[in-house]
């Protein structure tokens, strides 16, 4: 009974004791699979982190098996993944610096440092640029040391070349070597020393390309700032550039109190030098006066070529007008000095004008405007001289502008003209030609003395060479059909229209567009063109008398003649000026050096002619001292050709 008793006992616990064996294996078998599955786990977090942008976490698995396998196979992706990200962010950082132009010292410093991370414990770098160039390597802290590498005497055609000439001028071992090119051509070298990795020259040649695109970018970029900045020839600033400090310059002044002097400069005689000696010469002397004016500046103060022979000085903080012309003083004098030019002395002079703000104005434009007028206004001073502005100039420009709408208008309607002053001939009172005087009848109140200079500064006086030579014709065509048999009609040409490129073949075309013969014209210049290339006058002036066009001086003594000049010149008459004649009827010496000059033009083999006649006793002088012809206000002023057909006309029917 007990035992039966105890085998129900039993069999009442069997269940109990099968659902803890059972549970027990449960948990067991549950704690090996979680177990082999947090490796598992570990990978998959692992990767999620690598898809985040992590690259740091790497697994740590000891199981002796696949999976302790898989975990290291994972771990070196990862590393390699790092590697790779870190070096294309590093390449990024190179491209981003190239892009924006950074220094080559700053894009060079990125470069090594990605090497160095690559394993290279002794890269270095030498690039050069003209006459100049560097070495550099990386320090131990990182940062790039440079010192003074001086280029190669000359181009170098291949890498080979620059590596053993930086072997030989540096004593360093060389293991490996990339060329750095600009646009083409070598212009430095990337390289590694002994011991540094010899598996990894795809990377090496990765930075020496990058390199190479950041360099010429950089000088690309520099290239393009001088291009829209600088004046190419001086390296001064340009006009547009040159403007915005300007305009800095007066905001600084306003916002400081301070006061500043701009300074327009153009050179006096250069067009004649580059005429005569050559572009090649006048660029020459360009370049050397941008030396001369930056010789005399303050540190503070800038320069610019404006362009052609025109610059300027920005003068900033200026406290003494005394600074200032003590600056314009120096600028003349050293600009005066003569300058050697393809061996031969040339001497230029300068024209100054000068404007202060804010005392004359607050606007560049304005200010610019202005210093030109000053500038002029010196010009007119013959020369190496200097000019401040004054409101009186800023009236004459208003003036000036409006002669020139009205002389403009005037061209357009053909209101401009010759008229006519008579020339006697002294031995037996012939009428013998006329003088053609550019007179504007419908501008009364304008006297050519105002309007004539206005036209010449405009380049109005270009448009005035046919119709002055249709004028003569025309008056010596009616003269010839009423029978007055005129020699020839003078024309006063202007230096500056003399001076004009090709005016003499203008010139005798327009003689030859109107039908009329070369030797009806009389072309007179006055002494002031001598101020310029004696040289070209002469060719010029014996080009129109081989053409059949009479030449003649005017205004003799008035100007810059010499008596060897006028040896020189190929000319047919000379006019005295009327300061000769005044005086003859009151001043024995007046007359006596009257005579002396008529005396000298027939030495010459010239016919003399007396402006301004305008009293008997000046005309029996002039007859006495043998001059060959005259005219003036004793026989008639100019007049239209109608008033001169009727004075021939009078003066005929007095000696039939």
């Amino acid at each position: 009974a007990m035992a039966l008793s105890s085998m129900g006992i039993a069999f009442e616990l069997l269940p109990c004791v099968m659902f803890v064996v059972m549970a027990t294996f449960g948990w067991y078998v549950m704690r090996q699979i979680r177990g082999r599955l947090a490796p598992l786990g570990d990978l998959y977090r692992a990767t999620l982190k690598i898809g985040a942008g992590s690259y740091d976490h790497e697994l740590n698995i000891r199981s002796g098996d696949e999976l302790e396998r898989l975990g290291s196979a994972f771990n070196a992706m990862t590393r390699k993944v790092r590697d790779t990200f870190e070096t294309m962010e590093a390449l990024s950082e190179i491209d981003g610096a190239a892009l924006r132009g950074a220094e080559p010292p700053e894009v060079a410093e990125k470069a090594l440092l990605l090497l160095r991370r690559q394993g290279f414990r002794d890269v270095r770098l030498w690039i050069w640029r003209g006459s100049k160039g560097y070495a550099g390597r990386l320090d131990a802290d990182g940062r790039l040391s440079l010192r003074s590498a001086p280029a190669p005497a000359s181009t170098l055609d291949t890498d080979a070349e620059a590596l053993a000439l930086y072997r030989e001028r540096l004593g360093e071992a060389v293991q490996d070597a990339r060329a750095i090119y600009r646009d083409g051509k070598l212009v430095g070298m990337l390289m590694t020393g002994p011991g540094d990795p010899a598996d990894l020259g795809d990377i090496l040649t990765e930075v020496a390309d990058r390199l190479s695109v950041a360099v010429t970018l950089y000088f690309r970029a520099q290239e393009l700032f001088r291009q829209a900045n600088f004046d190419g020839l001086t390296g001064l600033l340009n006009r547009e550039s040159f403007r915005d400090h300007l305009e800095q310059a007066i905001r600084i002044g306003a916002r400081d109190g301070d006061r500043g002097a701009l300074l327009y400069l153009d050179l006096d005689r250069f067009k004649q030098i580059n005429d005569t000696e050559g572009h090649h010469a006048g660029d020459e002397l360009l370049r050397t006066v941008a030396k001369r004016v930056r010789k005399v500046l303050r540190a503070a103060d800038d320069a610019a070529r404006l362009g052609g022979d025109e610059f300027a000085v920005l003068m900033s903080r200026v406290t003494e007008p005394t600074d200032i012309e003590a600056v314009c003083r120096r600028l003349v004098q050293e600009i005066a000095q003569p300058v050697e030019i393809g061996g031969s002395s040339v001497v230029v002079e300068v024209s100054i004008g000068v404007v202060v703000f804010p005392d004359d104005g607050h606007d560049a434009a304005n200010l610019m405007r202005k210093a030109d007028v000053a500038m002029y206004k010196a010009k007119e001073l013959s020369g190496s001289a200097f000019t401040f502005f004054d409101e009186a100039m800023n009236r004459d420009t208003e003036h000036r502008a409006r002669v020139e709408s009205r002389a403009r208008e005037g061209l357009a309607k053909r209101e401009l003209g010759l008229q006519f002053q008579p020339k006697i001939r002294v031995s037996d009172g012939m009428v013998i030609g006329a003088e053609g005087l550019m007179r504007w009848p419908a501008a009364p109140d304008l006297h050519p003395g105002i309007y004539v200079p206005v036209l010449e500064q405009t380049g109005l006086i270009h448009e005035l060479t046919s119709l002055l030579v249709e004028d003569a014709h025309e008056c010596l065509e009616r003269c010839r059909r009423r029978g007055f048999a005129l020699e020839r009609i003078g024309i006063n040409i202007s230096p500056r229209q003399f001076q004009r490129e090709g005016f003499c073949e203008e010139f005798l075309a327009a003689i030859d567009r109107v039908g009329a013969r070369h030797c009806d014209f009389e072309i007179e210049v006055t002494e002031s063109v001598l101020m310029h290339d004696v040289r070209s006058v002469i060719r010029d002036l014996q080009s129109l008398r081989d053409a059949g066009v009479t030449v003649a001086l005017d205004d003799l003594g008035t100007g810059y003649s010499s008596l060897n000049m006028l040896r020189e010149l190929p000319l047919d008459v000379i006019k005295i000026d009327r300061s000769f004649v005044a005086p003859i009827a009151e001043s024995a010496q007046a007359r006596d050096l009257l005579g002396r000059i008529i005396e000298i033009i027939r030495s010459l083999d010239l016919k003399s002619v007396a402006e301004g006649v305008e009293t008997e006793r000046e005309m029996q002088i002039l007859t006495a001292r043998q001059c060959d012809a005259v005219q003036g206000f004793l026989f008639s002023p100019a007049v239209p050709v109608d008033g001169f057909l009727e004075y021939l006309e009078q003066r005929a029917a007095r000696s039939a």
